[in-house]
């Protein structure tokens, strides 16, 4: 016969991993998977880069050296980028007239054709996010050309939102007159 004192220890070892498994489990539950008061995201599903700080990124562009020539690369950009959105408004207006001269007959009769396939519907395009990477830039006898990656997000009327991947090919003469885009890569 087996004293009631052993067969209560005997039950409590066997189900003490049971105990510890549900207290576990309880815990697990209760905590929060993120605090409501920061990003509303499960950060622990995130990667580190996706909830640092913006400001680790500051300074980076500074770190580069200005050209010998004395081209500003950040007002370029800025220029290239004012054109991509003026090319967009007139692609939604179906009037390319405002932009032509600034590009080529070439790509202007190719936009264009474009246009005209989509049968003057007016549509309208939002963009939503746009970057401007400087990818090149040289000169050929008097010429100089650079080549500018754009990447965003844009929505549409007729499309939702999508991301959009460009490489625009731009020159102009020696003097510092504007540049002309002389064609378009789309990527991806």
């Amino acid at each position: 016969m087996t004293h009631p004192s052993l067969v209560l220890i005997a039950l409590l070892v066997a189900l003490a991993p049971l105990a510890w498994w549900l207290l576990l489990r309880r815990a697990r539950r209760a905590a929060p998977a993120h605090d409501a008061r920061t990003s509303g995201y499960d950060l622990t599903l995130l990667g580190q880069e996706s909830y640092q700080s913006l400001q680790r990124f500051e300074g980076l562009g500074a770190a580069r050296s200005a050209p010998a020539d004395g081209f500003d690369e950040a007002a370029f950009l800025a220029q290239a980028r004012a054109r991509y959105l003026e090319l967009q408004r007139a692609l939604d207006a179906g009037d390319l007239q405002s932009l032509r001269d600034a590009i080529t007959p070439e790509l202007y009769a190719r936009l264009q054709a474009g246009v005209d396939a989509r049968n003057a519907a007016a549509g309208r395009t939002e963009v939503v996010t746009l970057q401007a990477l400087l990818l090149e830039r040289g000169a050929h006898g008097d010429a100089q050309h650079a080549s500018v990656e754009f990447s965003g997000l844009v929505r549409t009327d007729w499309g939702g939102a999508q991301a959009v991947r460009e490489v625009w090919q731009l020159a102009r003469g020696a003097g510092s007159g504007d540049w002309t885009l002389l064609g378009i890569e789309a990527l991806g």
